[in-house]
């Protein structure tokens, strides 16, 4: 049964409040873009394309959708996605938001809330890439059923861009950042429609004796709400501070964390008490802002462009049930709309293969890498143009 369509009155704009009913769009269906293999690490890089489809200025898309994966035995070194052109250029994210990718499998990994079972969260940082330092890797399996809800925004002539990414939606209005729903916008020309694909490398070596297992650990600072809204102060400090204190039930050895998070977060705090001073552990980790053009992309300006991580090498041990609290902080002077403050971490995973625990680290301070992102880092490393044989000549699919 087809829900209603309600309509509200913006000004002179007519902008769909409650989603249209959500259909399968085919991103289910992923061509093989381009292959490539880093003759110096050994890792092979596969990109997957969606099928092309067409977005009006200020439509939303929020729908989860089968990924494709290599397949055989290998361990998984990287993950980054985007939003790409017709010949496979990135484009910047004042033309698509990139919101978020949320990549989970079908089996439980090591979240705490049925929410939190994320393999992978990435968002508008995604270009830094979430890359696992050697010799870590994720083990999948041949029937692992990869799914990733994405959630772009195409922000062009929106009438307040930061209203329009942020999900703020007018007075008395909910479900404005839907699926098929559009921030209002101003006019715009006939023939706005864009074409868009999705793009998404998966990077993996083959199985090896010092390759060591990881699984995830996603706390979620909301509770298992995932996304948020921030309240604008009525004095200073201006700060929305949101801690959450998670008991982890078994003992667990980390060694990288890093954060999915949205605009006007300050940082992300994660403290931890363990048996011995000496190994109480401490992670922040920072957003990274562009400097760049509104249009540069992988350095917009004012975007987010990239978060901080913290590693350990070796890992560090947190015991079973201590109190894990993570504290996520935010700019309130204005309101924000669904911001998200995920800590995912990687653990060495010791039941995946037959491998000693390593040593304890033995620093209070992970190592913290600068607070800015190179470009090389942020374009990510599809900037080759598919073959003509590659590109689709298959019609758009309309949202």
């Amino acid at each position: 049964m087809r829900s209603p369509i309600v309509l509200c009155i913006l000004g002179s704009a007519v902008v769909f409040c409650i989603a249209k009913p959500k259909f399968s769009v085919d991103f289910d269906h992923w061509d093989v873009f381009k292959t490539e293999v880093d003759t110096t690490t050994g890792e092979t890089s596969v990109t997957y394309r969606s099928v092309p489809f067409i977005m009006k200025p200020g439509q939303i898309v929020l729908s989860p959708h089968h990924l494709k994966f290599p397949p055989g035995k290998h361990g998984i070194t990287a993950f980054w996605g985007e939003v790409v052109n017709q010949y496979g250029d990135p484009l910047p994210q004042s033309q698509v938001y990139v919101h978020h990718w949320i990549i989970t499998n079908d089996r439980k990994n090591g979240g705490y809330t049925p929410t939190q079972t994320f393999i992978f969260a990435v968002g508008a940082e995604t270009r830094a890439v979430v890359k696992m330092p050697a010799p870590y890797a994720y083990l999948p399996r041949d029937d692992d059923k990869w799914t990733a809800t994405i959630h772009l925004i195409d922000s062009r002539y929106a009438k307040n861009t930061v209203e329009c990414i942020e999900c703020i939606c007018p007075p008395q209005v909910k479900n404005c950042c839907d699926d098929r729903t559009f921030c209002e916008t101003t006019e715009y020309p006939e023939g706005s429609e864009a074409i868009y694909f999705v793009h998404y490398t998966v990077t993996y070596l083959p199985i090896h004796e010092a390759m060591i297992p990881v699984k995830t650990v996603v706390l979620d600072v909301s509770g298992g709400q995932v996304a948020y809204d921030v309240q604008p102060c009525t004095s200073e400090p201006c700060v929305d501070k949101k801690t959450l204190f998670q008991t982890i039930p078994d003992e667990l050895d980390i060694a990288w964390m890093m954060g999915h998070v949205h605009q006007a977060i300050i940082n992300m705090t994660h403290t931890a008490k363990t048996p011995s001073k000496e190994h109480a552990f401490f992670c922040t980790t920072y957003p990274q802002w562009g400097s760049g053009a509104v249009d540069e992309v992988g350095n917009e300006t004012d975007y987010l462009i990239g978060v901080s991580v913290c590693r350990w090498s070796p890992p560090v041990r947190v015991p079973a049930r201590p109190r894990f609290p993570i504290t996520a902080p935010h700019d309130s002077h204005t309101s924000h709309g669904a911001v998200m403050a995920l800590r995912i971490s990687y653990a060495p995973d010791y039941t995946a293969r037959a491998l000693p625990p390593p040593a304890l680290a033995a620093a209070d301070q992970p190592e913290q890498p600068p607070h800015s992102v190179p470009a090389a880092a942020r374009m990510g490393s599809s900037t080759a143009l598919a073959s003509p044989a590659l590109l689709s000549t298959s019609s758009p699919t309309r949202f």
